[in-house]
């Protein structure tokens, strides 16, 4: 007979002020106001295991299919600050101001702050899938090697992809 584990996932509150300040930012970065809905792009994932990674290329068309259908869409590219050369480079492919990127510009209390604004995350199997279940973010995370049964984010927002490897769970 087996259980169900049930957990409650810890939510962030975030205040007035702090709303502010990661609207102010992403307003600097954007160089205005940036409309909505604000859909978060997560290409990377360490470098200590490529086969999780999402090809970039794909990121790229999935992202051009929200600017494409949605004309008040922002895409808003986010990574740990050692990813900030590849997101800028990622935004310069796009050649459009509908898309910035956050990567090293943001305190991790801010981009949890970002989150709980945005409307949706997508993102590899990392750290910002986990952190986004701390919001009411609708998140998508995509699984290459490992098995979602083991290392999905809690939460009722999060929507797992899974390639289903032969090898899963498998790091090689």
């Amino acid at each position: 007979d087996a259980q169900t584990l049930s957990v409650d996932v810890p939510k962030i509150v975030v205040n007035a002020e702090q709303i502010k300040s990661a609207e102010q930012i992403i307003a600097n970065i954007a160089g205005g106001e940036a409309s909505k809905p604000w859909v978060l792009l997560n290409p990377n994932a360490s470098d200590m295991l490529p086969l999780r990674k999402w090809p970039t290329e794909r990121f790229m068309e999935l992202g051009k299919k929200f600017l494409g259908e949605n004309s008040t869409c922002t895409l808003i590219l986010t990574g740990a600050p050692s990813e900030k050369g590849s997101c800028e480079q990622i935004q310069k492919e796009f050649s459009s101001s509908r898309v910035i990127s956050l990567a090293g510009h943001t305190t991790l209390v801010e981009l949890m702050v970002i989150y709980s604004l945005s409307d949706l995350l997508i993102t590899n199997d990392s750290g910002p899938g986990h952190f986004a279940s701390m919001t009411n973010l609708k998140t998508i995370v995509m699984f290459g090697p490992e098995i979602p049964q083991l290392f999905v984010p809690l939460g009722e927002n999060v929507h797992a992809i899974w390639k289903n490897l032969i090898c899963s769970p498998c790091v090689n």
